[in-house]
């Protein structure tokens, strides 16, 4: 909330600004400034809606209707998938779309380096310090490296010491749908958990 008040340039955030106006301006703030997913933003306005009914209770939201501050959250899962899966997503040749190899490669490279889409999409050649992959990681602020493993760093050869170009969470998430159903494996997701 302190981030959207200064980036918004407002002197300070009141109680008479929580209308539906603030609900759609904070909801697209939350996707353009951090890149939040529906279920995020869906967590991000629960907890609001708890500080908004206490607001309300005692008097300081006069107007306030919880059922405006709802966002729907989307059904999500996690898949796990073991080395030899990566292995052949990694083999996948797609070299015929080069979106679908980004993505791909991209992909793999995020589960052997364990990084939220938001680091791994933020990657720089400054990041990489010889066998290791230095960060200061986004969500934490926590300073992390992490061993190159052997199919990134074929990755990183691939695209001259740079990571793959990224693009917007949502679409890979379309994209790696479609990899998973050409590699033979199905409900494949940006979250890799290696088992």
């Amino acid at each position: 909330m302190k981030g959207y008040q200064k980036d918004k340039k407002l002197k300070e955030l009141s109680f008479e600004q929580i209308n539906p106006d603030f609900y759609r301006n904070y909801d697209k703030y939350l996707i353009e400034k951090y890149k939040h997913s529906q279920n995020t933003i869906a967590n991000n306005f629960k907890m609001l809606k708890v500080f908004f009914n206490d607001a309300h209770e005692k008097g300081y939201l006069p107007n306030f209707v919880s059922k405006k501050l709802e966002i729907k959250r989307v059904e999500s899962f996690s898949i796990y998938l073991d080395t030899s899966e990566l292995e052949t997503i990694h083999k996948l040749d797609l070299s015929h779309n080069k979106k679908l190899e980004r993505v791909k490669d991209l992909f793999i490279a995020g589960c052997w380096l364990a990084l939220r889409f938001s680091d791994l999409s933020k990657l720089t050649e400054s990041n990489i310090k010889g066998e290791f992959i230095k960060i200061i990681t986004q969500k934490t602020e926590t300073p992390v490296t992490i061993p190159i493993h052997p199919m990134v760093s074929a990755i990183l050869k691939k695209y001259e010491g740079k990571m793959p170009k990224a693009i917007s969470n949502q679409k890979m998430n379309v994209y790696l749908k479609l990899i998973g159903k050409l590699a033979g494996i199905d409900n494949v997701v940006s979250k890799c958990l290696l088992s």
